[in-house]
C-alpha cells in the first residue's frame, strides 16, 4: 500500500492525476538547452584511452589528457583504493604528482601489449615499470649535476603486433620530451621497431625480448633477460638429462621468439 500511495502522489506531482479536493501541481518544464560535451580527449590514436574496459579508467586518463591533474590525482586515489593492481592508473597517478610537483622531470616512454593475445602479461610488465617509477620518484627522483628529476611515463599500445610496435616507435620517435623507452616486449615487435628506434635518439630497454638477433639490432637498443642461444640449450640439455633423445619441435617459423628458441635447441 505504500508503494501504490507513493506513485500516486508522484503522479499527482507531475499533473498527471487529480486528487479530490486537491489542485494538481504541475512543475514548469525547463527549457531545452543544448547538450555539448566537456569529456576532454586526449586525442593519440595509440594512448590507452581508447580501450581501457572502464568509465572511470577512461575519465582519470582523459583527465590527464587535459592536463587536468589535481583532479586526476583524486580520482586515481579513488580508483586504486578498489583496484590497487591496476598499474597504468598508477602510472598515470605517478605522473599527476610530478606534474603538480611543477619541478623537473624525465619522461620515458613504455611500448607495452596492453590489448590481444599478450595483454595478460602487457599487465605484469607495467607492474614491474610502476614499482620502478615509484622507487625513484620516493627517494626524489635521478640526479643529474645538483638538479633531481622525477620521472614521468607514457604509455602507448603495441597490442604485441608488428605493425602497431612499428606506430609506438614513431609515435615516441617524434615525442622530444622522451629520453628512453622500456619495450617492446616480445621479439618480434622489438625487431620490427628497432630500425625506428635506431634512426632517433632514443635509449632502448628489452625487458623480454630473447631472439639473439636482438644482440646486433642496433646500438641503442639493450636487451635485459638471456637470449635464446641460452634458454634453447638449457633446455635441451634438460630434455638429454631426463633420457630423451628423439623429441618433436613445434615452433612457429613467424615469431622472432618461437624460432629463435627452436634453432638453439635444435643445434644443442
Amino acid at each position: 500500500m505504500l508503494l501504490v500511495g507513493y506513485f500516486v502522489w508522484d503522479q499527482y506531482q507531475q499533473g498527471r492525476v487529480a486528487l479530490p479536493g486537491i489542485q494538481p501541481v504541475v512543475s514548469p518544464t525547463p527549457a531545452a538547452t543544448p547538450q555539448t560535451s566537456t569529456a576532454p580527449t586526449l586525442n593519440l590514436e595509440l594512448e590507452p584511452v581508447d580501450f581501457v574496459s572502464r568509465p572511470a579508467q577512461r575519465k582519470i586518463l582523459e583527465l590527464i589528457g587535459a592536463q587536468n591533474y589535481a583532479e586526476s590525482l583524486a580520482a586515481s586515489d579513488a580508483w586504486l583504493r578498489r583496484n590497487p593492481t591496476d598499474a597504468l592508473i598508477g602510472l598515470m597517478r605517478e605522473n599527476a604528482i610530478v606534474e603538480l610537483g611543477n619541478a623537473g622531470a624525465y619522461t620515458i616512454g613504455v611500448s607495452a601489449p596492453l590489448t590481444g593475445a599478450l595483454k595478460q602479461v602487457g599487465e605484469a610488465f607495467l607492474q614491474g615499470v610502476l614499482l620502478a617509477v615509484r622507487q625513484v620518484n620516493s627517494s626524489g627522483g635521478l640526479q643529474r649535476g645538483t638538479v633531481m628529476n622525477r620521472i614521468k611515463v607514457r604509455v602507448l599500445n603495441d597490442a604485441g603486433d608488428r605493425a602497431e610496435a612499428i606506430k609506438v616507435a614513431s609515435a615516441f620517435a617524434k615525442d622530444k620530451l622522451i629520453w628512453g623507452v622500456i619495450g617492446p616486449y616480445s621479439s618480434s615487435t622489438l625487431l620490427a621497431a628497432a630500425p625506428i628506434y635506431n634512426n632517433s635518439s632514443n635509449v632502448i630497454i628489452a625487458p623480454a625480448a630473447t631472439n639473439p638477433r636482438i644482440s646486433s639490432a642496433g646500438a641503442n637498443i639493450y636487451r635485459v633477460a638471456p637470449s635464446d642461444s641460452t634458454q634453447g640449450a638449457s633446455l635441451a640439455r634438460l630434455v638429454l638429462a631426463r633420457g630423451n633423445k628423439s623429441v618433436a619441435v613445434l615452433f612457429d617459423a613467424d615469431d622472432a621468439y618461437s624460432s629463435g628458441l627452436s634453432v638453439s635447441f635444435k643445434a644443442e
